[in-house]
């Protein structure tokens, strides 16, 4: 009788550890803006850490939901949150790039950690022909 005691509460603990939540959870990885006055959704967000001697950059690279030859790539200090993180911004369409950066740029970061990125985007980014796009409304809610 011990003996099944102890496999029950055994396989109970099991149970219970292996029910819980784990890390390996769905992750937010869309962003969203609006690109010339159109929402796009950008899904599959990879962020990768560009590590330098005396601080880290989070590069977020995302592919645009309609139209996987069109990506949006952010730039943005790791763990650094307020209106100047976001530092650069380029969105690809076809062969064209489109970029800003620096006061080309209107951001507000409120997280910025190792678990989450979240905040607002907009700028005119500009291609190599002097083109502009006007991004609007931007909203970067990814969980890493």
């Amino acid at each position: 009788m011990k003996n099944n005691s102890t496999t029950i509460t055994i396989l109970t603990l099991l149970f219970a550890l292996f029910s819980c939540s784990s890390d390996n959870e769905e992750r937010n990885t869309t962003i969203t803006a609006k690109i010339n006055g159109t929402t796009k959704t950008f899904v599959n967000a990879m962020v990768s850490e560009q590590v330098y001697e005396d601080y880290s950059d989070y590069i977020v690279l995302s592919n645009q939901s309609d139209d996987d030859t069109k990506k949006l790539s952010i730039s943005l200090g790791k763990e650094t949150t307020g209106p100047s993180s976001i530092f650069f911004i380029q969105y690809k369409d076809g062969d064209q790039f489109y970029q800003a950066s620096g006061n080309e740029i209107t951001t507000y970061i409120t997280e910025s950690s190792t678990t989450k990125i979240k905040g607002t985007f907009s700028g005119v980014l500009t291609n190599e022909n002097s083109t502009t796009i006007t991004i609007t409304n931007g909203v970067i809610d990814i969980t890493l």
